[in-house]
């Protein structure tokens, strides 16, 4: 693969500051809360709960909260010498932190994909260029993917013009199911990202 290609697909992209600042307090205050797992008990009492740190049977589990229902009310006991309240805090910001991460995370995904596309379509346009006259055609594309995917030997026609082929036929595998798809080239409308399910069944009909 050639060395632009590499360089986009590591480049993800930096947080932006105020993504950076809330990612630093919210490992701040993992770090501060006790150790994971967490377990919820049901109490034996009432309808409440007990909230344990460690595995089931664990000489080092212990209790961390208990909520007790009076009346309509349920209350928080803190239970221990240690620093409850950063277990406090942790359980607090949680219902904000995880929806947080979770979008950040598919933030981060959309952009892994985007990029796997965008060196996926520049892998293909190198290749194609390399071994056939025409470029990136909806034929090449097509023996590309089958050459690809098939035995060693259907790349043997590439490596007199493309002698990196090994790597790139891994590279390009590689990409294509980061980016979830492959490209074509359309008659008269040019280059088309096709998902990769759609993809499957246009070459196996």
């Amino acid at each position: 693969m050639s060395e632009a290609v590499g360089r986009e697909v590591g480049g993800v992209g930096a947080m932006s500051d105020a993504a950076t600042q809330r990612l630093a307090e919210i490992r701040v205050r993992e770090q501060r809360a006790t150790q994971a797992p967490w377990r919820p008990v049901p109490s034996i009492y009432d309808d409440g709960y007990w909230v344990y740190s460690g595995t089931e049977g664990s000489p080092t589990s212990r209790l961390l909260f208990e909520t007790r229902e009076e009346s309509e009310e349920f209350e928080i006991r803190r239970h221990g010498p240690r620093d409850w309240w950063g277990d406090i805090l942790f359980a607090a910001h949680a219902r904000s932190d995880v929806p947080w991460l979770l979008a950040e995370v598919e933030r981060l995904e959309a952009r892994v994909e985007e990029l796997a596309r965008d060196a996926l379509l520049q892998l293909i346009l190198e290749v194609c260029s390399d071994v056939w006259a025409e470029g990136l055609t909806s034929v090449s594309t097509r023996a590309l993917w089958d050459d690809i995917h098939g035995p060693a030997e259907g790349l043997e026609r590439y490596r007199q013009h493309h002698p990196e082929i090994e790597q790139s036929a891994k590279d390009l595998r590689r990409l294509s199911a980061e980016a979830g798809g492959w490209w074509d080239a359309l008659s008269g409308k040019g280059r088309a990202f096709v998902p990769l399910d759609e993809w499957l069944r246009e070459v196996s009909a």
